[in-house]
């Protein structure tokens, strides 16, 4: 990149700190609205807002749903229905920093599974950026103590983001290997709109069996409002412009200020501890992320 650094990829700011408060309003409505009522409203509001803007971009793309609607489904279901779901299950039982920590792995794992499809060895960098992403999730599980190695005890929602971590990787070797050809305004309509008509019954069970708090009140339906903009659009409309005006190397790196944001902001508004573990491993994974972006273009081709 030469000269000034351009104008739109500023943008790529605003993705982190969208996602870091999502955490964080996840963190704090915990035990007042339950997870997959949460993705549900939010995705359901978000799919609102959009329609009128991606409806016009809609006419002409029947063919490209039918012929693409495998791939379609996939992503809905890995990235609207399961990954929020899982991330805001997490959320009830683990602090917001360990989320995204853990959270931060998936690039590591994407690369390694990229090269298991590929059927050839991964690149040394794979191998030690996830070696790396491994140590820093591990580095949460025991607080930064090895004594605790012997007896590992991760918390439940740390045990759940590790699922979601797999999910997000999976969803995004499914954009990268079989994106449907559309812009990205229907594209993201049809997830979204996808990804909650398969929240539906989850949500039903969720309601019915378990019957969780669902407290609607102006704090509840001011997250749900956030949620449904900002990390839901707002931030893949910045990270669209940004990764194109910047680069994607430029965007992953910014995106490492997530978890650092998401622990200023829940030690802020939440009043949750921040200990060396989250230190020790915020450097692991983030060298893991360095080395991931660095990997030769071979490395990452399908």
């Amino acid at each position: 990149m030469n000269g000034a650094f351009p104008r739109d990829g500023w943008l790529l700011l605003f993705p982190p700190l969208f996602w870091a408060i999502n955490t964080v309003v996840g963190r704090a409505l915990a035990g007042h609205f339950p997870p997959i009522a949460l993705s549900l409203g939010r995705w359901s509001l978000a799919f609102l807002f959009l329609l009128p803007f991606a409806l016009g971009a809609m006419r002409g793309q029947g063919s490209v749903l039918r012929q693409h609607w495998r791939a379609m489904l996939a992503l809905s279901l890995l990235g609207v229905g399961l990954y929020n779901s899982l991330l805001y299950t997490a959320l009830i039982t683990s602090q917001p920093v360990n989320v995204l920590l853990i959270g931060a792995t998936a690039p590591s794992f994407v690369l390694l599974a990229e090269a298991a499809l590929a059927r050839r060895l991964p690149d040394w960098r794979a191998v030690l950026a996830t070696l790396l992403s491994i140590g820093g999730v591990l580095a949460v599980g025991t607080g930064g103590s090895l004594a605790n190695l012997a007896h590992l005890q991760f918390a439940e929602g740390d045990l759940v983001m590790i699922v979601a971590t797999l999910v997000w990787a999976a969803y995004t070797l499914v954009l990268k290997r079989a994106r449907p050809p559309m812009p990205m305004a229907p594209l993201l309509l049809v997830q979204i709109g996808v990804g909650a008509a398969l929240l539906v019954p989850a949500f039903l069970v969720e309601w019915l069996v378990f019957q969780p708090v669902m407290r609607l009140d102006g704090q509840v339906a001011a997250s749900l409002l956030y949620v449904a903009i900002f990390p839901s659009i707002l931030a893949y409309l910045c990270w669209d412009r940004g990764v194109a005006a910047a680069g994607a190397q430029v965007a992953v790196v910014l995106a490492n200020l997530t978890p650092i944001l998401a622990a200023l902001l829940a030690w802020l508004f939440l009043g949750e501890a921040i200990g060396p573990q989250h230190l020790v491993a915020a450097a692991m994974i983030f060298t893991a992320i360095r080395l991931a972006t660095t990997a030769p273009k071979e490395a990452l081709a399908s």
